[in-house]
């Protein structure tokens, strides 16, 4: 059996502990959730800042979903960050795939190690994802400062 299918088959189970420990809770029928950039915690968006670039073209695999259309889509995401709970009807989300690229910018990219439909929501369980996994070619230039207290 092929590695990658067994590894697969051995997180599908993990997903139901995975679920339950996430950090939003799903909205009722019919009620909207308000999901802000604030809530994630964010680190400063350092392409804002002056003299930095960021010009990227993206491997095949990479789904790229922008933040509205993000903030949108997901319920839930997981304290660790690896496991994102999504709107199963949303036409980005339903691309991911095992071995996709999740890429939204400002915010993750992650590698997807086991997308599956569970309780009417797409769950999407992720890793590290390496730059050259996601990028075929990049200038990518930032520059900021450090403090270390």
């Amino acid at each position: 059996m092929d590695r990658r299918l067994t590894v697969s088959y051995l997180l599908a189970p993990a997903l139901l502990l995975f679920v339950p420990a996430c950090s939003r809770q799903q909205p009722t029928p019919g009620q909207k959730r308000e999901v802000s950039l604030a809530a994630l915690h964010l680190a400063p968006d350092l392409t804002t800042k002056p003299g930095n670039t960021f010009q990227a073209t993206f491997t095949d695999k990479v789904v790229k979903m922008e933040q509205p259309v993000f903030l949108d889509s997901i319920r839930s995401i997981s304290s660790d960050n690896t496991t994102f709970v999504f709107n199963p009807s949303d036409s980005t989300s339903s691309q991911l795939k095992q071995g996709s690229i999740l890429f939204v910018p400002g915010i993750a990219m992650r590698k997807v190690v086991v997308a599956t439909q569970q309780s009417g929501n797409l769950v999407v369980v992720t890793e590290d994802a390496t730059l050259l996994e996601a990028f075929k070619d990049a200038n990518i230039h930032w520059s900021a400062p450090v403090t270390f207290s």
